[in-house]
């Protein structure tokens, strides 16, 4: 089940066997965000196996008798777009969570103020990416037409003989007319850095930052590709870089 680009609410699924503690998810999500609460990894898996999908995902790593990262890894396999936030009693298993790729490893004591804050983040990231540009652009018979391309769909823009050029995941091309300093000051806190006066790239697909350029890839399935880097941005781009894979994914 594909979710639609066009909605801006954040489905949140909670699965832990203590009910204490979907109680105080329930208190601090429900009056906020839709809330599916699951007892056992089994309804859970269930549920998705039925093709039921959600944006945010909050699992304990022990649920019952049961592995919370293993249910993880299942679930990662048939939704690469969930949302996973873990959470814990201790800090014992916060490395074997690394695999599938957490927002967050949270304990179970820690205060609400920090779950509010974690889903907030989370939510701020699914908005951005679910978030459409529109571009007039010309297709292959000439004539002009709307494109509408959600920002995890722009691997980078590159400004060329006046025009912009728009590179997506896709590996689709589309050519427009826009001026990349507007473009670059309307995404700069959306993920999206400037790295030279004719490129802007979306940090969500940069892999490293070097004096060589910056590289990008958008799967492990696609070659990497090579971007110049100004010396007068570097300092700027390697900022940006570190606080958006350390921090804040938008």
């Amino acid at each position: 089940m594909k979710r639609s680009m066009g909605e801006k609410v954040l489905n949140i699924a909670v699965c832990d066997n203590d009910e204490r503690f979907i109680m105080k998810v329930r208190q601090i999500i429900a009056q906020n965000y839709p809330l599916t609460c699951f007892h056992s990894a089994q309804e859970l898996l269930e549920s998705y196996q039925a093709g039921k999908r959600f944006d945010l995902l909050i699992l304990n790593v022990i649920i019952g008798q049961s592995s919370g990262i293993t249910i993880a890894k299942i679930i990662r396999k048939m939704d690469k777009q969930v949302m996973l936030v873990f959470i814990a009693d201790d800090e014992t298993l916060i490395n074997q969570t690394l695999e599938v790729k957490p927002e967050r490893y949270l304990l179970k004591d820690s205060d609400d103020d920090i779950l509010c804050q974690t889903i907030r983040r989370c939510y701020r990231h699914y908005r951005d990416e679910c978030r459409a540009l529109i571009f007039t652009v010309r297709n292959s018979r000439g004539e002009k037409e709307h494109l509408a391309l959600t920002l995890a769909e722009i691997l980078y823009f590159e400004s060329a003989n006046r025009l912009l050029m728009i590179y997506t995941k896709a590996g689709q091309v589309y050519a427009t007319e826009a001026k990349i300093s507007a473009l670059s000051a309307l995404l700069h806190d959306k993920g999206f850095c400037s790295c030279h006066r004719s490129y802007l790239v979306n940090l969500a697909y940069v892999q490293a930052v070097s004096a060589g350029g910056v590289t990008i890839r958008s799967s492990a399935e696609q070659e990497p590709i090579l971007l110049p880097l100004a010396r007068s941005k570097k300092v700027q781009v390697l900022n940006d870089f570190i606080a958006y894979k350390t921090n804040e994914p938008c």
